[in-house]
């Protein structure tokens, strides 16, 4: 009897010892489970925080640096990744929509116009994922009212953009980065290209159109201006406004003689120029083709190329 309550005993010591370690187990895992959830969370924490802080950046620069008063300034915009993971938005890069212009003179007066307050409507973002090192760029012209906003008077200007998108992440809407800054040097303009900007003011900016009758004038009136200053700096952007009013007017002769007069490949709007010509030559010179008859030969109406 004593000996089965010994056994009794060291079996009963031998269960409360093991208990004892399996909770001790136990309980060094639940530890190293919270460790290694708590490690793998602040982990997870910093990578979220590192891709809500990557950030597109902006450079922009100009191959002509002069401009005389009221003349387009052009500008060449360069989205980037410089970050080593990849970064998506959305937006209109180059468009005054999504852009706010920057302007500081020689006194250090700093002028700003914000795009999105004078452009509305809706527009079809372009959605892209940039990958590390990626670039995006684009080519945008400031035209006649906004450069005279921007750069009021003859003189020395640095030119900054800031430019908005939409992230993907929360809390990543409406992302502004700012890009570097350029010199823009506006000069008075003299001779015929004073005059040729004092006619513009005087008798084209701000004309009303209210009746087709209307537009036929304003044609008159820049086919008047064309005629008269077409060796003014400022002619081809008139010109290519003229092209597209004969258009409208029903004109395409006369629309194809003027785009024709300013196709170039250096100048900004030759993609628009291409294919308003391709489109009236397709109307003025139908293509006549069928059974039986020859493959037609079609020709560029600005340089008398083949088109293939």
């Amino acid at each position: 009897m004593r000996f089965d309550s010994r056994i009794r005993i060291n079996n009963s010591i031998k269960r409360s010892s093991m208990s004892r370690k399996s909770f001790l187990v136990f309980f060094v895992s639940i530890i190293c489970f919270l460790s290694v959830f708590r490690s793998e969370k602040i982990i997870s924490n910093a990578v979220e925080a590192q891709n809500q802080s990557a950030r597109l950046s902006l450079e922009i620069s100009n191959s002509q640096e002069s401009f005389l008063q009221g003349e387009p300034v052009l500008i060449d915009l360069k989205l980037s990744n410089q970050t080593n993971q990849s970064i998506s938005w959305r937006g209109r890069l180059g468009s005054i929509s999504h852009t706010t212009f920057v302007t500081t003179n020689d006194a250090g007066v700093q002028s700003r116009f914000d795009g999105n307050k004078y452009m509305t409507g809706s527009y079809v973002l372009l959605s892209r994922i940039m990958q590390p090192e990626e670039q995006f760029q684009k080519a945008s012209i400031l035209g006649e009212d906004l450069v005279e906003e921007l750069f009021p008077s003859p003189g020395q200007y640095n030119l900054q953009t800031e430019f908005v998108y939409d992230g993907n992440a929360e809390g990543e809407r409406r992302i502004k980065i700012l890009s570097n800054s350029i010199p823009i040097n506006i000069v008075e303009p003299q001779g015929i290209d004073k005059q040729a900007r004092k006619h513009i003011k005087e008798k084209i900016k701000g004309y009303k159109l209210k009746t087709r009758e209307d537009t036929r004038a304003l044609a008159k009136l820049k086919q008047e201006f064309v005629d008269k200053y077409r060796n003014s700096v400022y002619a081809k952007y008139i010109i290519f406004d003229l092209g597209i009013t004969y258009e409208t007017i029903g004109e395409d002769a006369k629309a194809l003689r003027e785009l024709c007069s300013i196709y170039d490949e250096k100048f900004y709007y030759f993609e628009d120029i291409e294919k308003i010509v391709l489109r009236i030559d397709g109307r003025v010179n139908p293509v006549v083709w069928g059974p039986g008859l020859p493959i037609p030969v079609l020709k560029h109406p600005c340089t008398g190329k083949v088109i293939h």
